[in-house]
């Protein structure tokens, strides 16, 4: 049997839901011999971690209060700010699950896209007036979409109508021009960027405080997602038979993991508050983190006076 024809329709499905037209379809309650967790796993975690399960019932309270709420807001700054806020208490849940369960490195890739929406939405609560781009760049992977499911011969007339294919290749011509910047700095070449901004994540993180952070939260995670040297090497080890795969939990990862994103999801909460004025106490939330993890907490006291 392959997979190959069935590539299209799984293509299809996926823009479908990119672009909001997925279909859900209730599941039947049925009995499965099957557990997706790893208990013993999961008790290890518990071992290593009970000051972080002391101050979870406290943490998710917070988190709780922030966005489980009635939201509704005019103003796309507001959407923004508690959209990326409610994707990065999502992240952290999902890290949470794998570190929980031993998946260290599982965790630690999502660590890339939890700290991009941290930082991100603190540049746009600093820089409202980019907010626009920001969200018009939706535009931009629509048409990425459909040119490259041309380029595969993949047919999505029936996720998508030409119609409304036709839109999206005007709106996008309409906005293009935001989207373009300087490609070769030698011949001065213009080019679409890379990005909704020209600002990189390294200044973003920067302006926020949080550049020392850049390589743990970000670049290293970049280096799991894709397919990279470092992430083979990272799996492999020396025996005296010869190189060998490294099985079983990735333990000291998940934990590393789960702290950088309790600082994240600290970051973003205090984001919520200062844009939103919730009345969270913030103060018990930076103090839950340091009793979760005091001798990081430490170290980046240290870090920060120096």
């Amino acid at each position: 049997m392959s997979f190959l024809p069935a590539l299209g329709a799984v293509a299809g499905l996926l823009i479908g839901f990119m672009t909001g037209r997925a279909t859900s379809r209730r599941v039947r309650n049925a009995e499965v011999g099957f557990t997706a967790g790893l208990p013993a796993e999961q008790a290890d975690f518990a071992q290593r971690n009970p000051r972080f399960l002391e101050i979870w019932p406290s943490l998710q309270k917070s988190i709780d209060h922030a966005f489980s709420r009635k939201f509704a807001a005019d103003k796309p700054e507001d959407r923004v700010t508690y959209t990326l806020g409610r994707l990065v208490v999502e992240d952290f849940m999902e890290i949470m699950v794998v570190a929980a369960n031993g998946y260290g490195l599982a965790a630690l890739k999502l660590l890339r896209p939890m700290f991009e929406a941290m930082v991100t939405a603190k540049h746009l609560r600093q820089n409202p007036a980019e907010v626009q781009r920001f969200l018009d760049y939706y535009h931009v992977h629509q048409r990425k979409a459909i040119q490259l499911a041309k380029q595969a011969k993949v047919d999505l007339s029936a996720r998508i109508s030409k119609e409304d294919q036709v839109k999206i290749e005007e709106t996008y011509q309409h906005i293009r021009h935001h989207y373009v910047g300087t490609t070769c700095d030698d011949c001065g070449a213009q080019g679409p960027l890379v990005s909704w901004t020209k600002t990189d994540m390294v200044t973003m993180a920067r302006e926020a405080g949080m550049e020392k952070a850049v390589l743990g939260l970000y670049f290293l995670p970049t280096l799991q997602i894709h397919t990279t040297p470092t992430r083979m090497v990272t799996r492999l080890e020396e025996t005296s038979e010869g190189i060998a795969f490294i099985s079983g939990p990735q333990r000291k990862a998940a934990d590393a993991a789960l702290v950088g994103a309790h600082m994240c999801l600290a970051l973003t909460l205090e984001e919520q508050e200062r844009h939103f004025n919730l009345g969270l106490n913030i103060e018990e939330i930076r103090r839950g983190y340091q009793h979760a993890w005091p001798v990081t907490a430490k170290k980046e006291d240290a870090q920060a006076d120096e």
